[in-house]
């Protein structure tokens, strides 16, 4: 088993806008420019069972302000059994003979934040998330992939916190929750 991490944040382009140069400014140092810097993206994927708490898995990406989209991808490859054969039929003591597939199981979180004219954040957020449960005894033999994905768009104040997503495994009752809390770097 090998763990994958991949982070990519692109710079702002430092390129003035193509049509700058067609709008006539009153004065040239009341130019307008689209507020720029970093804003810390918090996505935290907790998943509880009834009232009991089974994983919280903090994630924190930097975006640049008005830029380009970051993406952290962390995983690895796992063996998963894909099926469970005899290799002769009827008798209890044969040995088996288990095929395998490598199966990528982690999150992936792609997020671009931008500046509204109102000082708020417009955050655009792609959440990917697969784990592996394992087989359960007398009721198969074999362990599941699980996967969550989802993409949305939110507004949020500087330090606002909200609840991006949540999704309820239909066969288990799990509940998966997605919260991204925003930070400018002061």
């Amino acid at each position: 088993m090998g763990l994958v991490l991949h982070a990519r944040a692109s710079q702002p382009s430092t390129d003035p806008p193509q049509n700058a140069a067609a709008k006539p400014t009153g004065d040239a140092n009341q130019a307008q420019s689209k507020p720029s810097g970093q804003a810390r993206v918090l996505v935290t994927i907790s998943r509880s069972t009834g009232d009991k708490k089974t994983a919280s898995l903090p994630f924190t990406l930097w975006a640049n302000l008005n830029g380009d989209p970051t993406t952290l991808n962390a995983g690895q490859f796992v063996a998963v059994p894909t099926s469970v054969v005899s290799t002769a039929l009827g008798e209890d003591k044969a040995p088996r003979v288990v095929p395998y597939s490598m199966q990528s199981v982690g999150t992936r979180i792609t997020c671009q934040v931008k500046v509204s004219s109102d000082a708020r954040f417009l955050v655009s957020l792609q959440v990917r998330d697969t784990y592996l449960t394992p087989a359960k005894q007398g009721v198969s033999e074999l362990a599941t992939v699980k996967s969550l994905e989802t993409i949305n768009n939110l507004v949020l104040r500087d330090g606002q916190t909200a609840d991006f997503a949540t999704s309820t495994d239909i066969t288990t009752g799990e509940v998966t929750r997605i919260d991204v809390t925003v930070t400018t770097l002061k």
